[in-house]
Protein backbone atom coordinates (compact mmCIF):
# COMPACT_ATOMS: atom_id res chain seq x y z
CA UNK A 1 0.00 0.00 0.00
CA UNK A 2 1.37 3.46 -0.89
CA UNK A 3 2.34 5.83 1.91
CA UNK A 4 -0.33 8.42 1.07
CA UNK A 5 -3.02 5.74 1.34
CA UNK A 6 -1.93 4.42 4.73
CA UNK A 7 -4.03 5.64 7.64
CA UNK A 8 -3.13 5.17 11.28
CA UNK A 9 -6.10 5.09 13.65
CA UNK A 10 -5.42 5.87 17.27
CA UNK A 11 -8.44 5.42 19.54
CA UNK A 12 -8.52 7.66 22.58
CA UNK A 13 -11.33 7.22 25.12
CA UNK A 14 -12.51 10.39 26.83
CA UNK A 15 -15.27 11.25 29.29
CA UNK A 16 -17.37 12.77 26.49
CA UNK A 17 -17.23 9.77 24.18
CA UNK A 18 -14.79 8.27 21.72
CA UNK A 19 -12.44 10.28 19.51
CA UNK A 20 -10.51 8.92 16.56
CA UNK A 21 -7.23 10.48 15.56
CA UNK A 22 -6.59 10.30 11.85
CA UNK A 23 -2.90 10.69 10.98
CA UNK A 24 -2.22 10.63 7.27
CA UNK A 25 1.26 9.41 6.51
CA UNK A 26 2.02 11.79 3.65
CA UNK A 27 0.65 15.18 2.65
CA UNK A 28 -2.78 16.85 2.89
CA UNK A 29 -5.98 15.38 1.56
CA UNK A 30 -6.18 15.36 -2.24
CA UNK A 31 -8.92 17.31 -4.01
CA UNK A 32 -11.91 15.11 -4.80
CA UNK A 33 -13.61 14.89 -8.21
CA UNK A 34 -16.85 16.87 -8.41
CA UNK A 35 -18.93 13.69 -8.59
CA UNK A 36 -17.28 12.06 -5.57
CA UNK A 37 -17.56 13.10 -1.93
CA UNK A 38 -14.73 12.27 0.48
CA UNK A 39 -15.35 10.29 3.63
CA UNK A 40 -13.91 13.14 5.69
CA UNK A 41 -12.85 16.80 5.54
CA UNK A 42 -10.26 18.67 7.59
CA UNK A 43 -10.67 22.10 9.16
CA UNK A 44 -9.17 24.70 6.81
CA UNK A 45 -9.05 22.31 3.86
CA UNK A 46 -9.80 24.12 0.58
CA UNK A 47 -12.37 22.24 -1.49
CA UNK A 48 -12.85 24.57 -4.46
CA UNK A 49 -14.78 27.65 -5.54
CA UNK A 50 -18.43 28.54 -5.99
CA UNK A 51 -19.91 28.28 -9.48
CA UNK A 52 -23.22 27.35 -11.12
CA UNK A 53 -23.01 23.84 -9.65
CA UNK A 54 -21.60 24.67 -6.21
CA UNK A 55 -22.73 26.86 -3.29
CA UNK A 56 -20.95 27.28 0.07
CA UNK A 57 -22.63 28.36 3.30
CA UNK A 58 -20.71 28.79 6.55
CA UNK A 59 -23.56 27.42 8.59
CA UNK A 60 -24.87 29.32 11.61
CA UNK A 61 -26.85 32.08 9.90
CA UNK A 62 -28.04 29.86 7.06
CA UNK A 63 -29.35 27.23 9.48
CA UNK A 64 -30.81 29.50 12.16
CA UNK A 65 -32.49 31.99 9.81
CA UNK A 66 -35.29 30.08 8.05
CA UNK A 67 -33.26 26.98 7.18
CA UNK A 68 -36.16 25.22 5.45
CA UNK A 69 -36.83 28.11 3.07
CA UNK A 70 -33.12 28.56 2.34
CA UNK A 71 -32.70 24.91 1.35
CA UNK A 72 -35.76 24.99 -0.93
CA UNK A 73 -34.47 28.18 -2.56
CA UNK A 74 -31.05 26.81 -3.52
CA UNK A 75 -32.25 23.33 -4.52
CA UNK A 76 -34.95 24.75 -6.82
CA UNK A 77 -32.45 27.19 -8.34
CA UNK A 78 -30.14 24.31 -9.32
CA UNK A 79 -33.07 22.47 -10.90
CA UNK A 80 -34.24 25.51 -12.88
CA UNK A 81 -30.78 25.75 -14.44
CA UNK A 82 -30.79 22.03 -15.36
CA UNK A 83 -27.67 21.61 -13.23
CA UNK A 84 -26.45 18.82 -10.97
CA UNK A 85 -25.78 21.08 -8.00
CA UNK A 86 -24.30 20.79 -4.52
CA UNK A 87 -25.03 22.95 -1.50
CA UNK A 88 -22.29 22.66 1.14
CA UNK A 89 -23.12 23.87 4.66
CA UNK A 90 -20.11 24.30 6.95
CA UNK A 91 -17.81 25.75 4.28
CA UNK A 92 -16.71 29.38 4.04
CA UNK A 93 -17.38 31.45 0.91
CA UNK A 94 -13.71 31.12 -0.07
CA UNK A 95 -14.01 27.32 -0.12
CA UNK A 96 -12.25 26.59 3.20
CA UNK A 97 -13.85 23.95 5.41
CA UNK A 98 -15.08 25.22 8.79
CA UNK A 99 -17.55 22.56 9.87
CA UNK A 100 -20.79 22.85 11.79
CA UNK A 101 -21.14 21.50 15.32
CA UNK A 102 -24.00 19.09 16.06
CA UNK A 103 -25.00 15.90 17.79
CA UNK A 104 -27.00 12.94 16.53
CA UNK A 105 -30.32 14.37 17.69
CA UNK A 106 -29.71 17.62 15.79
CA UNK A 107 -28.56 15.68 12.72
CA UNK A 108 -31.80 13.69 12.68
CA UNK A 109 -33.80 16.91 12.93
CA UNK A 110 -31.86 18.54 10.10
CA UNK A 111 -32.40 15.56 7.85
CA UNK A 112 -36.15 15.85 8.43
CA UNK A 113 -36.03 19.62 7.83
CA UNK A 114 -34.17 19.14 4.54
CA UNK A 115 -36.70 16.56 3.35
CA UNK A 116 -39.56 18.89 4.28
CA UNK A 117 -37.85 21.80 2.50
CA UNK A 118 -37.59 19.79 -0.72
CA UNK A 119 -41.25 18.79 -0.39
CA UNK A 120 -42.06 22.54 -0.46
CA UNK A 121 -40.83 22.68 -4.08
CA UNK A 122 -43.33 22.25 -6.92
CA UNK A 123 -43.52 20.27 -9.17
CA UNK A 124 -42.59 17.36 -6.91
CA UNK A 125 -39.01 16.16 -6.44
CA UNK A 126 -38.51 12.51 -5.48
CA UNK A 127 -35.95 11.03 -3.04
CA UNK A 128 -34.06 9.26 -5.82
CA UNK A 129 -33.20 12.66 -7.34
CA UNK A 130 -31.31 14.11 -4.37
CA UNK A 131 -29.10 13.01 -1.50
CA UNK A 132 -28.04 14.41 1.88
CA UNK A 133 -24.62 13.63 3.37
CA UNK A 134 -23.17 14.58 6.76
CA UNK A 135 -19.41 14.40 6.26
CA UNK A 136 -17.21 14.38 9.40
CA UNK A 137 -14.68 17.19 9.84
CA UNK A 138 -11.38 16.55 11.64
CA UNK A 139 -10.01 19.37 13.80
CA UNK A 140 -6.55 21.00 13.65
CA UNK A 141 -5.11 17.99 15.50
CA UNK A 142 -6.81 15.69 13.00
CA UNK A 143 -9.29 14.37 15.55
CA UNK A 144 -12.88 13.63 14.63
CA UNK A 145 -15.55 12.59 17.11
CA UNK A 146 -17.32 9.31 16.62
CA UNK A 147 -19.52 9.30 19.67
CA UNK A 148 -23.11 8.67 20.61
CA UNK A 149 -26.23 10.87 20.50
CA UNK A 150 -25.00 13.10 23.33
CA UNK A 151 -21.57 13.82 21.79
CA UNK A 152 -21.03 16.94 19.70
CA UNK A 153 -19.12 16.59 16.47
CA UNK A 154 -18.29 18.73 13.45
CA UNK A 155 -19.62 18.02 9.95
CA UNK A 156 -20.07 19.47 6.52
CA UNK A 157 -23.62 18.97 5.26
CA UNK A 158 -23.83 18.35 1.53
CA UNK A 159 -27.13 18.38 -0.36
CA UNK A 160 -26.73 17.00 -3.87
CA UNK A 161 -29.53 17.51 -6.41
CA UNK A 162 -29.66 15.92 -9.87
CA UNK A 163 -31.12 18.89 -11.70
CA UNK A 164 -30.44 17.69 -15.24
CA UNK A 165 -32.32 14.44 -14.53
CA UNK A 166 -35.24 16.09 -12.74
CA UNK A 167 -35.96 18.93 -15.14
CA UNK A 168 -36.18 17.20 -18.50
CA UNK A 169 -39.19 19.19 -19.78
CA UNK A 170 -37.93 22.73 -19.19
CA UNK A 171 -40.32 23.57 -16.36
CA UNK A 172 -39.82 26.22 -13.69
CA UNK A 173 -39.72 24.81 -10.16
CA UNK A 174 -41.02 27.14 -7.44
CA UNK A 175 -40.98 27.39 -3.64
CA UNK A 176 -43.31 29.11 -1.20
CA UNK A 177 -40.99 32.13 -1.35
CA UNK A 178 -40.89 32.41 -5.13
CA UNK A 179 -39.03 31.08 -8.15
CA UNK A 180 -35.24 31.17 -8.34
CA UNK A 181 -32.54 30.69 -10.96
CA UNK A 182 -28.93 29.77 -10.30
CA UNK A 183 -26.25 32.25 -11.33
CA UNK A 184 -22.48 31.95 -10.87
CA UNK A 185 -21.88 32.51 -7.18
CA UNK A 186 -25.49 33.33 -6.32
CA UNK A 187 -29.23 32.93 -6.82
CA UNK A 188 -31.56 35.25 -8.73
CA UNK A 189 -35.23 35.72 -7.88
CA UNK A 190 -37.29 35.64 -11.07
CA UNK A 191 -39.54 38.64 -11.72
CA UNK A 192 -42.67 38.77 -13.89
CA UNK A 193 -40.51 39.96 -16.79
CA UNK A 194 -38.12 37.05 -16.21
CA UNK A 195 -41.06 34.64 -16.38
CA UNK A 196 -42.20 36.22 -19.63
CA UNK A 197 -38.71 36.02 -21.12
CA UNK A 198 -38.27 32.43 -19.94
CA UNK A 199 -41.47 31.15 -21.52
CA UNK A 200 -41.04 33.30 -24.61
CA UNK A 201 -37.61 31.78 -25.18
CA UNK A 202 -38.93 28.31 -24.38
CA UNK A 203 -41.80 28.48 -26.87
CA UNK A 204 -39.68 30.24 -29.48
CA UNK A 205 -37.26 27.33 -29.23
CA UNK A 206 -40.14 24.88 -29.63
CA UNK A 207 -41.51 26.87 -32.58
CA UNK A 208 -38.14 26.91 -34.30
CA UNK A 209 -37.82 23.18 -33.77
CA UNK A 210 -41.32 22.54 -35.16
CA UNK A 211 -40.66 24.75 -38.18
CA UNK A 212 -37.46 22.85 -38.87
CA UNK A 213 -39.31 19.52 -38.60
CA UNK A 214 -42.06 20.75 -40.94
CA UNK A 215 -39.50 21.91 -43.48
CA UNK A 216 -37.79 18.53 -43.33
CA UNK A 217 -41.15 16.81 -43.92
CA UNK A 218 -41.90 19.09 -46.87
CA UNK A 219 -38.49 18.37 -48.40
CA UNK A 220 -39.07 14.64 -47.93
CA UNK A 221 -42.54 14.93 -49.51
CA UNK A 222 -41.10 16.75 -52.54
CA UNK A 223 -38.50 14.05 -53.03
CA UNK A 224 -41.15 11.34 -52.78
CA UNK A 225 -43.35 13.22 -55.28
CA UNK A 226 -40.45 13.36 -57.74
CA UNK A 227 -39.97 9.61 -57.37
CA UNK A 228 -43.69 9.02 -58.00
CA UNK A 229 -43.58 11.17 -61.18
CA UNK A 230 -40.57 9.25 -62.42
CA UNK A 231 -42.37 5.95 -61.81
CA UNK A 232 -45.40 7.22 -63.74
CA UNK A 233 -43.24 8.23 -66.71
CA UNK A 234 -41.58 4.83 -66.73
CA UNK A 235 -44.98 3.13 -66.70
CA UNK A 236 -46.18 5.24 -69.64
CA UNK A 237 -43.01 4.54 -71.59
CA UNK A 238 -43.30 0.83 -70.92
CA UNK A 239 -46.93 0.85 -71.97
CA UNK A 240 -46.05 2.67 -75.20
CA UNK A 241 -43.30 0.22 -76.04
CA UNK A 242 -45.54 -2.73 -75.26
CA UNK A 243 -48.33 -1.19 -77.33
CA UNK A 244 -46.03 -0.74 -80.33
CA UNK A 245 -44.91 -4.35 -80.14
CA UNK A 246 -48.51 -5.49 -79.83
CA UNK A 247 -49.53 -3.38 -82.83
CA UNK A 248 -46.80 -4.91 -84.99
CA UNK A 249 -47.90 -8.38 -83.96
CA UNK A 250 -51.52 -7.55 -84.80
CA UNK A 251 -50.58 -6.22 -88.28
CA UNK A 252 -48.58 -9.36 -89.01
CA UNK A 253 -51.49 -11.53 -87.90
CA UNK A 254 -53.89 -9.56 -90.16
CA UNK A 255 -51.56 -10.01 -93.14
CA UNK A 256 -51.29 -13.73 -92.49
CA UNK A 257 -55.07 -14.04 -92.18
CA UNK A 258 -55.56 -12.04 -95.40
CA UNK A 259 -53.15 -14.33 -97.24
CA UNK A 260 -55.05 -17.37 -96.06
CA UNK A 261 -58.39 -15.88 -97.14
CA UNK A 262 -57.03 -14.95 -100.59
CA UNK A 263 -55.58 -18.42 -101.02
CA UNK A 264 -58.87 -20.05 -100.13
CA UNK A 265 -60.72 -17.68 -102.52
CA UNK A 266 -58.47 -18.67 -105.41
CA UNK A 267 -59.05 -22.34 -104.69
CA UNK A 268 -62.81 -21.83 -104.69
CA UNK A 269 -62.62 -20.16 -108.17
CA UNK A 270 -60.65 -23.08 -109.61
CA UNK A 271 -63.20 -25.52 -108.26
CA UNK A 272 -66.13 -23.64 -109.83
CA UNK A 273 -64.47 -23.54 -113.33
CA UNK A 274 -63.77 -27.20 -113.32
Amino acid sequence: MEADEQLEEEIERTTSGVKIRIAQMAGPAQAQPSYHLPKMFRVGEHIGSEDRRTEFKEGAGFIKNDFRSNVAKYVSAFINCHENGRLFIGVKDNGDVKGYEMNQTLEDKMRRDIDEAIKDITPNIYPKDYSVDFIPVADENEYVSDGNRSVWYSVVICITVLGDRINTKGKLYSTRQGTFMRRDGGVQTLSAQDFHSFYQEKYQTKRTSLERNIQELLDTTREQQKEIEQLKRHQVENATVQGTVASKQTIEEIKTLRSIIESQHKKSKVCSIS
